[in-house]
């Protein structure tokens, strides 16, 4: 990749995606490669996805918190059938090493409130960075909560910005354009899967106006972040994807 970065493990498969512990040969460091994958057998599926990936890039690229997701680079390899530029694109982010919060609660169970507070603030500071350059992330959940082990503190990062929207009313139509020259598209958050449109977002972590298809704000955000914070008081998640599927038949 570029003569730089070599993939050393594979770590997981995503919807879309193959994620790699690798490592920075020029900087001798550990970092994550996350390449795109083709939907294989639907090139409309491939599209969005391909849309959402390079979004994702673009919108790390904007952001600088501490406790957001570092990207630290993203080219293409050759051979993507499902770009006209006939290329795969990969990005290269910091390596967190301690798993994510969904894997902290199944494993650890309901954590003190002194130690959620520190994870919702973080993530909150994330956020309003994010709010501030007119990015929703869309799909705030425990398992998009990163973290990086420094001993026995657990430093949490967001990350997964694949579905972020672009706030165009606020920031006005030439913020807009410019962010969709760069890469960062108002691509929507569900796709159509055979003949039936499907959520790209988790529905059990989603706030009520994205679950009805409405236009989402800052506001959806901090619900989604406030589902997380009962989650880590009480080890347990308030709703499931069955109860948000029969609340919104």
């Amino acid at each position: 990749m570029l003569d730089r970065y070599r993939a050393v493990e594979h770590i997981a498969n995503g919807g879309h995606s193959v994620v790699y512990l690798g490592r920075d040969e020029r900087l001798a460091r550990p970092v994550c490669i996350k390449v795109f994958t083709r939907f294989p057998g639907d090139p409309g599926i491939s599209q969005t996805s391909y849309e959402h990936f390079v979004q994702e890039a673009f919108a790390l690229s904007r952001l600088t918190h501490p406790n957001t997701l570092r990207i630290y680079d993203f080219g293409h390899l050759a051979g993507d059938p499902a770009h006209d530029d006939d290329k795969i694109p990969f990005h290269v982010s910091e390596y967190m090493n301690g798993g994510t919060l969904s894997q902290l609660i199944r494993e650890r169970g309901a954590q003190p409130a002194s130690e959620v507070v520190r994870i919702a603030m973080a993530v909150a500071d994330a956020l309003a960075e994010a709010h501030s350059v007119g990015i929703i992330h869309r799909d705030l959940k425990p398992q998009n909560i990163l973290f990086n082990a420094l001993g026995a503190t657990r430093l949490p990062k967001l990350a997964d910005f694949g579905i972020a929207k672009w706030l165009q009313d606020e920031y006005g139509d030439d913020e807009a354009r410019a962010g969709e020259r760069d890469g960062f598209s108002r691509a929507g958050d569900t796709q159509v899967v055979s003949g039936q449109k499907m959520a790209m977002y988790s529905p059990s972590w989603a706030a009520p106006e994205q679950l009805a298809g409405q236009t989402v704000g800052p506001s959806a955000d901090v619900y989604s972040l406030a589902l997380m914070a009962i989650y880590m008081l009480t080890g347990r998640a308030i709703f499931t994807d069955d109860d948000v599927y029969e609340g919104y038949r």
